[in-house]
């Protein structure tokens, strides 16, 4: 089984995405093998009203429920966000939360961001967080230049416990410094151990399953040994990426036996999402 912890349906103003519907995603995941794919809906990153999003979402991937499952974007800076994140849940049958601190103008050491995290960990919810959407390379003039840190995942970890983390777009530092670390690579060292600790999922969008690092690879196998097999999951990061590399960046990993792969495919997913 096959499970794709990171997609997306909808438009992107600043370019086309080819696959961003859901007849085009169901025909990829056919093609290679996905069994189940987490979409949320892109307008819900633009709309001022999320909530608008999420109901065109749950029109969307109702004939394909056992294949879609849809997590809701909310804003915890809008007014009537619990209103709306009760009914998504409750109503719409949405599994977990993406928020976009970027996106919608807060941060995620906010006490705001803390509540709506909280609110989702109270419905049984997990919550992701995408640490940016494209390659800043790709960014158009009129977009935003914000990225997302390990350390605000990890402080957002720290301030609800008991909350369920997805990390999409991970980078992750996985080997040991053969210098002296810069304070930035101290910090994000200290935000991996506690994320260590926590309830966190990576996703392997960067991931390198042959030990390849760069700007947009981490190496996948030392992260692996460092962190634990169950803290990863298969991501495609579709219709933003080409569909066919996150197949690899797994594929290729010689260090990691069946099981891992298992774990890697579908088995942490299944776990985290309690499919």
């Amino acid at each position: 089984m096959r499970v794709d912890i990171h997609a997306y349906l909808g438009h992107w103003p600043f370019r086309k995405l080819p696959g961003n519907t859901c007849d085009a995603l169901l025909a990829r995941m056919n093609r290679y093998g996905v069994d189940l794919s987490v979409v949320g809906n892109i307008h819900g990153i633009f709309y001022k009203n999320t909530q608008a999003a999420n109901e065109e979402l749950a029109e969307w991937v109702r004939p394909h429920r056992a294949r879609l499952l849809p997590f809701a974007v909310v804003n915890p800076t809008y007014a009537g966000w619990k209103r709306d994140l009760e009914v998504c849940r409750k109503q719409l049958g949405m599994k977990g939360v993406r928020l976009y601190p970027q996106y919608h103008d807060y941060k995620p050491g906010d006490a705001a961001c803390a509540e709506a995290v909280r609110a989702a960990t109270e419905l049984g919810m997990p919550v992701a967080f995408s640490l940016r959407l494209i390659d800043d390379r790709q960014r158009s003039w009129l977009d935003i230049d914000k990225e997302l840190s390990l350390e605000e995942m990890a402080a957002v970890a720290e301030a609800v416990p008991r909350a369920r983390i997805i990390v999409l777009h991970a980078m992750i530092s996985a080997r040991p410094f053969n210098r002296t670390a810069t304070d930035d690579e101290k910090r994000q060292e200290r935000a991996l151990e506690i994320l260590k600790q926590a309830d966190v999922l990576f996703d392997t969008v960067y991931a390198s399953g042959c030990g390849v690092v760069g700007p947009n690879a981490y190496d996948l196998p030392a992260a692996i040994e460092r962190y634990g097999r169950d803290k990863f999951a298969f991501g495609t990061a579709s219709p933003f990426r080409e569909y066919v590399s996150p197949f690899l960046r797994i594929e290729v990993m010689k260090e990691a036996d069946a099981a891992t792969k298992e774990l890697l495919w579908s088995g942490n997913a299944q776990r985290f999402l309690k499919l």
